[in-house]
């Protein structure tokens, strides 16, 4: 198994940030760097989708026996750290501001990827400080689960093999 663990959307951020506006320190409060970030355009996510190609074509063409975890790109459902979906901004819903970025997801068209975009609010174990996870490190947890405890042909899915723990809360929900 290979897994995106966020690696995509730091090329991305690089890119956006760093190279396209020479910013020195990222700053999450700065205007301007919300707006780069919250608007996704296909020129904005070159970067990402380039690894997400990377990764498949590695599963797919050289070695052929194993799956990529794709992340959806941050800012498909976050802004900052805040959700883009909120119920302080009326008119940001999923289906008007987090599936229509969903069509960027296309650079995987392969049975040897898959891709979340739902991120997860969870708190670390360590310093017991809450973040925003990339959604393939709990699919990964669920592949390895399933693996282990059921039969090799079960699907990472359903109530017993498709629960995400300690997960306090997610970027959107999908209903």
């Amino acid at each position: 198994m290979v897994v995106d663990a966020g690696v995509s959307n730091i090329a991305q951020f690089i890119r956006t940030i760093y190279w396209s506006k020479g910013y020195g320190k990222y700053d999450f409060n700065k205007p301007d760097n919300l707006t780069a970030l919250k608007n996704v355009t296909a020129s904005n996510v070159l970067a990402w989708k380039n690894i997400l190609r990377k990764y498949d074509n590695f599963c797919k063409n050289i070695r052929k026996d194993c799956m990529f975890l794709a992340d959806g790109l941050r800012n498909f459902a976050l802004v900052g750290n805040e959700k883009r979906v909120r119920r302080s901004a009326v008119k940001t819903t999923v289906l008007n501001d987090v599936i229509p970025n969903l069509k960027h997801m296309s650079a995987l068209d392969s049975s040897y990827s898959a891709g979340y975009c739902d991120w997860f609010w969870v708190q670390d174990r360590y310093s017991r400080d809450m973040m925003w996870l990339p959604p393939s490190i709990k699919a990964c947890g669920v592949y390895i689960y399933t693996d282990v405890y059921f039969k090799p042909w079960d699907a990472p899915a359903g109530m017993n093999r498709g629960v995400l723990r300690r997960v306090y809360d997610i970027a959107f929900n999908p209903n």
